[in-house]
């Protein structure tokens, strides 16, 4: 049965930040699962809807419904001016709609103006004052799931509210039938990359040092700003090749080229805020290397474990460099072991689309 979602998600668009990623993946999934969908957001200045949806790579089913920035005010005083106008505007059909958000201040405004709605969580509370803000959302009827990414954060949770209304849904990905026939390894020189940010713990640092050592390989590195390129540029080797950030639609074309993409995350991993975000993650670029069948090679962290395994993927369960080093070696070695693994990270990879995501958390 279709539904009508209006998603609040108060940053600015089109962004490198991967929560907008998320975001606009999570609407095109509410839409290819028969749903409607609206999305509220920020729009920067001198950038139109067309350009959102070539950067996003999203269809015109997505009502795309933006505020300009709002200069005077920071994005907390303008996420309250995206409510309260989206308030006055549905108030009396509200019954004909969920609100979809990933702030709890958010989902409490609209649950105590009584509309239904559905909350989405990537972290631990960042204060108290969240946590029982959260404990009176989830005693309200119109109150109807709380959205975890890995059963790790359900677990912590579970400790402070009822399990009876949270749903672990992991991040998803889209399917593209044609990476089927991809084949691995079928140059002289393998495809090593990496797809993400700089921030803190995301390793760019351990890649640096693998390639120094392996001299007689190549690694991309896509992502990060020009400051952040510069500084690595200093340390690097000349093996190692930046490309910037590059928009969400054209991750395609740099992975169906990878044989090997990695996912070194380190002890501690900071997300856009800093916060420390290795316990809970569940990152896009996991399921994105899933389904476009490279040989993944990824940190131990247990949450990873949710989603990797010794079938689909090498995982090393250490941070210093020279356990990498042998990993990549030893899949050098064993083309024929790694193209397995990779071919089950795609077959694990196909329940793991936007819109499955969307059926179960509507279901």
């Amino acid at each position: 049965m279709e539904k009508k979602i209006i998603y609040i998600h108060p940053f600015e668009f089109p962004s490198t930040k991967a929560n907008t990623v998320q975001v606009m993946q999570m609407c095109s999934g509410f839409s290819k699962a028969g749903n409607t969908i609206i999305l509220k957001g920020l729009k920067r200045l001198n950038v139109s809807i067309k350009e959102i949806r070539i950067f996003y790579g999203i269809g015109k089913k997505i009502d795309l419904s933006f505020f300009p920035p709002i200069k005077l005010f920071d994005r907390n005083v303008s996420k309250y001016i995206i409510v309260f106008f989206t308030i006055i505007k549905y108030f009396f059909i509200k019954k004909k709609y969920i609100i979809y958000s990933r702030d709890i201040k958010i989902a409490y405004l609209f649950t105590f103006f009584g509309f239904k709605n559905i909350l989405e969580i990537h972290v631990e509370p960042n204060k108290k004052k969240e946590i029982k803000t959260l404990k009176k959302i989830y005693k309200n009827k119109n109150f109807l799931k709380l959205i975890l990414i890995s059963k790790t954060l359900e677990n912590f949770y579970k400790k402070i509210i009822s399990k009876k209304k949270i749903l672990v849904a992991p991040d998803g990905v889209n399917y593209d039938k044609k990476v089927k026939t991809k084949k691995l390894f079928d140059t002289n020189e393998p495809k090593i990359s990496y797809v993400g940010s700089f921030h803190k713990g995301k390793g760019i640092e351990l890649i640096i040092k693998i390639a120094n050592i392996l001299k007689n390989l190549n690694f991309d590195i896509y992502g990060g700003n020009e400051k952040e390129i510069m500084l690595k540029k200093k340390i690097s080797s000349k093996n190692i090749f930046f490309h910037g950030h590059i928009p969400h639609n054209k991750v395609k074309s740099v992975l169906v080229k990878t044989d090997i993409a990695l996912m070194p995350y380190q002890k501690k991993v900071s997300s856009v805020g800093q916060k420390d975000i290795a316990k809970w993650m569940s990152p896009l670029k996991m399921f994105e290397y899933m389904s476009y069948k490279t040989v993944i090679i990824s940190s131990g962290h247990v949450v990873l474990k949710e989603i990797l395994n010794s079938k689909n993927s090498f995982i090393v369960n250490s941070f210093h460099e020279d356990y990498w080093v042998r990993k990549i070696k030893y899949i050098l070695k064993n083309k024929i072991a790694a193209k397995k693994k990779a071919n089950r990270a795609f077959k694990d990879s196909i329940k793991y689309t936007w819109p499955n995501r969307a059926r179960i958390i509507l279901k």
